[in-house]
């Protein structure tokens, strides 16, 4: 028997590879939004994943399915953003850029880190530009419908602790 969970871009506590990245760029005042920044994420806490990984491999029903655990709500890019910026008490981001600018920009990052073999990650890699910047949008609705999935932990909740945990396990304050 088997039962495909299909989880989008996770955050939460213990994220140490996009948060500390995301305070980082919002610390230093070099984030921006890409586009006009309305586009919905695909932004899942991990403990919400782990909660509906668990209900997909513990309900008959399943078997045979897939399902998305792709997202606790509704939130978009500029709300995300400024949400860890209200979190750190910096300014809201506002300031924009194209998306075909900052991939390409991200592009030219990775090809300098390889080139010269640093030892650190770009600030912005082709792969964040287009997990945040993206413009599509998975629904979870048939894993809500037939799992009884409902997160545990909103947005609200989740970015606070996510940031918390950062700022003390990851970064200094």
């Amino acid at each position: 028997p088997v039962t495909v969970v299909k989880p989008s871009w996770l955050y939460g506590v213990r994220d140490r590879a996009s948060m500390p990245r995301l305070i980082r760029a919002i610390r230093a005042g070099k984030a921006k939004l890409l586009g006009n920044g309305t586009n919905r994420l695909n932004l899942t806490n991990a403990a919400n994943e782990a909660e509906g990984c668990i209900l997909a491999a513990t309900k008959d029903i399943a078997i045979g399915q897939a399902y998305n655990l792709a997202c606790d709500g509704e939130i978009t890019q500029a709300e995300y953003i400024n949400a860890i910026a209200d979190c750190i008490g910096a300014k809201p981001v506002t300031r924009k850029v194209p998306y075909g600018v900052a991939y390409r920009a991200a592009f030219v990052m990775e090809l300098f880190g390889h080139l010269f073999r640093t030892a650190k990650p770009p600030l912005v890699t082709r792969y964040s530009v287009w997990l945040i910047g993206r413009t599509c949008f998975f629904s979870s609705d048939k894993a809500r419908r037939q799992l009884g999935w409902r997160p545990g932990i909103g947005y609200d909740e989740g970015i606070q602790q996510a940031v918390r945990w950062c700022l003390d396990n990851v970064l200094e304050t």
